[in-house]
């Protein structure tokens, strides 16, 4: 444009002037060295205005996301919350085939809710992450390769008890296999993975963002397998930019208290939901109970709707890349604060005293009160975890958002009532 202007400017340099012109022939040459310059009479300046208008707008290009993890209970919040921050969006959902059918209800529903017609919003890749490609054929992994613009990984085998072998083919290799995908992309912007902060295993005191491997042991499979996925990620961070998520116990939302995860804190909220539905409570109204163990740790727990909102936001800063952030709640009660608040909420006195853990331990073995203790061991263990995750690095990228964790003493009515109004016809809560 720059050229084209300066020749304009030298066509319209003004002419040697004759030696005699009468006063119109002046005023004609003006008006033409005006038109030259780009100083036009009205006329073809409002006709020019409106070809510009005429002009269609170019439409912001669409940013394709690849996705794992939906439509877990996580991983549907997750998308939710991107979809209503974001525009121009377009998703490429990896959903094992037994999980298609609740992933199309799932998106259909967030699609209604959020009043978004795009007809290509979701894509639905039926693939597994334990099979070379995940299962997918060529032609898909290609495009792909071709497309994707930001890689999404929460897919994972969550569960205390589950077997080392499924673990590492669901943790680690199919890890391996998305940092694959990423490093081979075309367009690829960031990989966001979701680790967890039980990454640290049995480490005890300040756990900071930017530790993994100090040479720990774990409680479980799920820690162990957690932790070499992400050493995984962090050696191919230098090829691939990526942000790494360790979020604590994610539980419900603390607006609605809606949940379908229920570990963690559940455990106890939904034993205590359907003794109250079944009248069992009255007689220890009147009584204080122990609590479980010292509840002398600190019990980390996250609610989802912060957690997502904390997610999207951290991922969209530039500077967000390379590092890693644990979300938790900043002030998280100890476990005996949670059990006297929930006791309270049950319509139960505070606690006095405790049960020693190995006595517990051993209750959990026998045939009549397991069942109503309905607690796994595995679960115990995180009760008496010394460990505190620090946040600054969340906290310092949070700043002036206005996206804060509430504090869980504000929010646990809303999960327990959330509780009472799904426990199914016989009393029992539906753990589904």
């Amino acid at each position: 444009m720059a050229e084209k202007t300066s020749k304009k400017k030298q066509a319209a340099k003004t002419p040697l002037k004759p030696a005699k012109k009468t006063a119109g022939q002046t005023k004609a040459v003006a008006a033409r060295g005006k038109e030259k310059t780009g100083t036009a009479p009205k006329k073809p300046a409002t006709g020019a205005k409106k070809s510009a208008q005429s002009k269609p707008t170019a439409k912001p290009p669409i940013k394709t996301l690849f996705f794992t993890g939906f439509p877990g209970f996580l991983g549907r919040n997750q998308v939710k919350q991107i979809l209503t921050t974001e525009q121009n969006i377009r998703f490429r959902l990896l959903v094992q085939e037994q999980f298609l059918e609740n992933a199309r209800t799932t998106a259909a529903a967030i699609q209604a809710e959020l009043q978004l017609p795009a007809a290509d919003l979701f894509e639905f890749l039926v693939g597994d992450l334990t099979v070379d490609q995940f299962g997918l054929e060529d032609a898909v992994y290609r495009r792909l390769l071709a497309e994707v613009d930001e890689v999404w990984h929460l897919g994972a085998a969550y569960d205390l008890a589950i077997a080392e072998k499924i673990a590492w083919n669901v943790n680690v290799e199919g890890t391996r296999r998305v940092l694959d995908l990423c490093q081979e992309m075309k367009r690829l912007q960031k990989l966001v993975y979701f680790s967890t902060c039980y990454v640290s295993g049995l480490r005890t005191g300040l756990v900071l963002e930017d530790e993994l491997d100090y040479g720990q042991g774990f409680k479980n499979h799920y820690e162990s397998t957690k932790f070499e996925a992400e050493s995984l990620v962090r050696q191919r961070r230098e090829q691939i930019p990526t942000v790494i998520i360790r979020p604590s116990i994610v539980i419900g939302d603390s607006r609605t208290g809606e949940a379908d995860k229920y570990d963690g804190p559940y455990f106890l909220l939904s034993t205590l939901a359907d003794a109250e539905a079944q009248n069992l409570l009255a007689p220890f109204k009147k009584m204080r109970l122990p609590s479980l163990g010292k509840g002398d740790a600190y019990f980390h727990l996250v609610p989802v709707d912060y957690l997502v909102q904390a997610v999207v936001h951290i991922a969209g800063r530039p500077e967000a890349i390379g590092r890693t952030f644990q979300i938790c709640d900043p002030d998280p009660l100890l476990v005996r604060e949670f059990i006297d608040l929930t006791y309270q909420h049950f319509g139960l006195g505070k606690t006095l005293g405790h049960l020693p853990m190995g006595m517990i331990k051993v209750a959990l073995k026998m045939p009549k009160l397991g069942p109503l203790l309905a607690v796994p061991e595995e679960v115990l263990t995180y009760l008496e975890h010394h460990a505190i995750f620090d946040c600054r690095h969340t906290r310092e990228l949070l700043k002036d958002s206005g996206i804060q964790c509430p504090p869980l003493a504000d929010y646990l009515g809303v999960l327990i009532d959330y509780l009472r109004g799904h426990l199914d016809k016989k009393g029992k809560f539906a753990k589904y």
